[in-house]
C-alpha cells in the first residue's frame, strides 16, 4: 500500500466477505474441534463427535461489524445456513441485554 494504491471493486469486496467464513473461520474451527475430540482435522466431518464439536464452536462465534463499511449484510446473506442473525452484530457498542441474550444462545 505504501508504494502503490490498490483499488478493490465492490464485486471483489463482496467475494472477500462471502469467502471469509468458509475459507478463514471454518478451517480454524475445524482444527479446534479436531483437537477437542482427539481426531485429525480432515476427520471432523466424518465423525459425529467432531461434527458436534464444530457446530458448537461455530454457534458460539460472534461477528462484530467495526464500521459502516463492514459489509455485515453480505456476511449474513452469504452464510445464512452457517450463522444465525444474532451472531452478526453490525455495531461495536453492544448493550448488556444483547450480551446476556448472546450468552443464553451459546448455552443452547
Amino acid at each position: 500500500m505504501k508504494n502503490r494504491l490498490v483499488y478493490i471493486s465492490d464485486a471483489e469486496m463482496q467475494r472477500v466477505v462471502e469467502m471469509f467464513v468458509p475459507e478463514t473461520v471454518t478451517p480454524y474451527l475445524r482444527k479446534a474441534a479436531a483437537a477437542e475430540t482427539g481426531i485429525k482435522p480432515y476427520e471432523v466431518w466424518g465423525n459425529p463427535k467432531g461434527t458436534d464439536a464444530f457446530n458448537r464452536r461455530i454457534r458460539r462465534c460472534l461477528f462484530v461489524g467495526l464500521s459502516d463499511g463492514g459489509r455485515v449484510d453480505i456476511l449474513r446473506r452469504s452464510n445464512s445456513r452457517r450463522l444465525v442473525q444474532d451472531q452478526v452484530v453490525p455495531m461495536l457498542d453492544i448493550g448488556i441485554e444483547k450480551w446476556v441474550d448472546l450468552g443464553e444462545l451459546g448455552q443452547r
